[in-house]
């Protein structure tokens, strides 16, 4: 079978064996050391990022459906499995590739498996891909319910604050008149503390149903 060995980020290949260089048709020369993220490699970038998003959720791969380009332009369908290791401390990727294009063209039902399992893993890419989206959502909505809760107490806790500034120093002059005037402001402050948080509180849960319904 077909194996290369790519660092994982710069997606740079670091080794390939002669059955890999004769599926994609180029030499050692020209192909190791390169990025699969250059422009002419033998993979788009979208089947790179599936590649690479599979591989960071499971671990490895097993079987994947995978189309290739050669270096003639010719497409070649594969299945590729795939496992991680540490080369020097840097993360590798280990692919074994298998061209399977001759058996698909002979075989209609191998080739309809095939197909239909490519079919799967794209459905569930783009439900994984909405699922995040919602989560970003329901995440941004409540990060702008905590910066709006956190403007709209400011104002009456600064009041509170102040008032209790005042109170402190009228209680120790003895001036309880006053003094009983600014725990009235302080009551009041406080309670437009506690509408602010439980009306914010409310709209904020109602965004974050709506998300989940979504």
């Amino acid at each position: 079978d077909a194996m290369l060995i790519v660092e994982l980020g710069p997606s740079v290949v670091r080794d390939a064996n002669a059955a890999l260089l004769a599926l994609l048709g180029v030499t050692a020369e020209q192909f190791i050391g390169s990025s699969l993220r250059a422009d002419g490699a033998p993979l788009d970038a979208a089947a790179l990022q599936a590649l690479s998003e599979a591989l960071a959720e499971d671990g490895a791969l097993d079987a994947m459906p995978l189309r290739l380009q050669r270096a003639d332009g010719q497409p070649r369908d594969c299945l590729v499995s795939a496992a991680t290791l540490q080369i020097d401390g840097a993360p590798h990727v280990l692919c074994i590739v298998r061209d399977v294009s001759e058996q698909l063209a002979k075989d209609t039902a191998m080739r309809s498996g095939y197909e239909a399992l490519g079919a799967q893993l794209t459905d569930a890419r783009r439900e994984r891909d909405a699922a995040r989206e919602r989560q970003a959502q329901a995440e941004n909505r409540l990060d702008e319910f905590t910066r709006t809760v956190a403007h709209d107490l400011k104002a009456p806790l600064r009041a509170v604050q102040g008032f209790a500034g005042l109170l402190r120093d009228r209680v120790q002059a003895g001036r309880t008149q006053e003094a009983m005037e600014y725990l009235s402001h302080i009551d009041r402050a406080a309670q437009r503390t506690l509408v602010a948080g439980v009306g914010h509180g409310a709209g904020c849960r109602r965004q974050l149903f709506a998300a989940c319904d979504q």
